[in-house]
């Protein structure tokens, strides 16, 4: 598929809601003043939470990274366009010759409960995207504390600078003790259950809260001065992994009082962030509620922590709604509509850029609808009504389930496992 019917869409429309990030980051990035920052972008689904902080990870990658003619973190082109990672691939990372200027964890809550036995797990999932660069902010600490260069605070761990590239596996290892997440991680069992798996994830859910409070924590000799973006996607998800609630309260927690250089950016679905949803003692509403409107003298329902500590000074809210106008983005998709057709589309997909990216897959995958069955010509009359009826018929769901029926059966397995709610998110 060429760049042009590639079904990532360009990106338009956020422009504030990306200047309220980019602010939130400034305070949060000072490691001399730290001011810890929380931001929860709240949308229904598909109008482009998750596609708005992979944006903000590329404007990141572009202003902020930058060690002479090197980056520490990859390209962004991989990870907005794939929507469904919320970190870059490590290997792509340079770990070994640029030294960390900030970290980027992204971590995604599940929508299912217990499956054969095992429970949801974000943590397991996902501190392995983080655990290279907890060694890595552990030899930026080496080198801030000490004075040392790179080579020197890699050697001190025994790592020869001048090697052959460092494997993810090597560069988990160093730190002599310091990451007892990489011990979990080479310990874990494949298959284990429920009562197994949720004492599992507890373990790592403090192991991971201890490397990140003793690399951010200011004023301790650990400390790497490194600022950093810790991503939660899909927070109305937290509530079915026995270990992340838990987690996500004592993060917030620590991060705030303790002044960690840390923003926390959270996507959650609006509805269910709404104060009569707020009464389930481990959905993320509650947490935040608790977090925001508690006393200091009433402890928490998870972790038995003080409410009160996030005032407006580390908290905001970005509510997004549907993007006014996507006919640019539909114009370098499919160029050859007439100003009817794509006035047509954008009508009934209600400035909702994920619906809008499923429709122009659907078309693109028939393109028997165009005509002389050219993507750069406009949809035949027949093309038009069959694309309409489609639509009413289904909404997104029904698009999404006619292209699936031509897909290969590896594609619909995946689909089902991991897919089911991207193409709505």
């Amino acid at each position: 598929m060429s760049n042009r019917t590639a079904s990532t869409l360009s990106f338009c429309g956020r422009v504030s809601e990306l200047e309220t990030l980019q602010a939130r980051w400034r305070l949060a990035c000072n490691v001399e003043e730290p001011s810890p920052q929380v931001v929860v972008i709240k949308a229904e689904r598909g109008l482009g939470k998750t596609r708005l902080v992979l944006e903000f990870y590329k404007w990141l990658r572009e202003n902020e990274d930058g060690w002479l003619t090197k980056s520490y973190w990859p390209d962004a082109t991989d990870i907005v366009d794939r929507n469904l990672d919320v970190n870059p691939d490590p290997s792509k990372c340079r770990l070994s010759d640029v030294p960390i200027p900030y970290l980027w964890w992204g971590l995604r809550a599940a929508d299912v409960g217990a499956e054969n036995g095992v429970a949801a797990d974000a943590i397991a999932t996902y501190d392995r995207f983080l655990a290279p660069h907890l060694a890595a902010l552990f030899l930026k600490s080496e080198m801030v504390h000490h004075g040392w260069s790179l080579a020197k605070a890699m050697a001190s761990v025994g790592i020869d600078f001048a090697t052959s590239a460092l494997t993810i596996d090597k560069f988990v290892s160093v730190g002599k003790g310091i990451l007892r997440t990489a011990e979990i991680l080479l310990g874990a069992a494949n298959k284990q259950t429920l009562n197994e798996a949720m004492e599992r994830s507890f373990s790592r859910a403090d192991s991971v809260l201890d490397d990140l409070r003793r690399e951010f924590r200011p004023g301790t000799l650990t400390c790497a001065k490194v600022p950093g973006v810790i991503f939660m996607d899909d927070a109305q998800f937290i509530h079915e992994d026995p270990a992340l609630p838990s987690f996500v309260e004592r993060l917030l927690y620590r991060c705030v009082t303790e002044r960690w250089p840390v923003l926390i950016i959270v996507t959650h679905w609006r509805t269910e962030l709404a104060p009569e949803l707020a009464e389930s003692a481990s959905s993320f509403a509650r947490i935040v509620k608790h977090a925001r409107e508690g006393l200091p003298t009433e402890p928490s329902p998870i972790y038995c922590l003080p409410g009160g500590y996030l005032t407006g000074d580390h908290f905001a809210e970005i509510d997004l709604k549907p993007v006014p106008d996507l006919s640019r983005a539909l114009r370098e998709k499919l160029p050859g509509l007439t100003a009817e057709q794509s006035s047509m589309i954008l009508e009934k997909t209600g400035g909702n850029p994920r619906y809008l990216e499923q429709l122009i897959l659907f078309l693109v995958e028939h393109i028997g609808l165009f005509e002389n069955f050219d993507l750069l010509q406009r949809l035949t009359p027949e093309g038009l009504d069959e694309m309409l009826s489609a639509m009413q018929h289904g909404g997104i769901v029904d698009i999404v389930l006619r292209r699936l029926q031509k897909a290969p059966v590896e594609v619909l397995c995946r689909f089902s496992v991991n897919e089911r709610r991207s193409v709505i998110r």
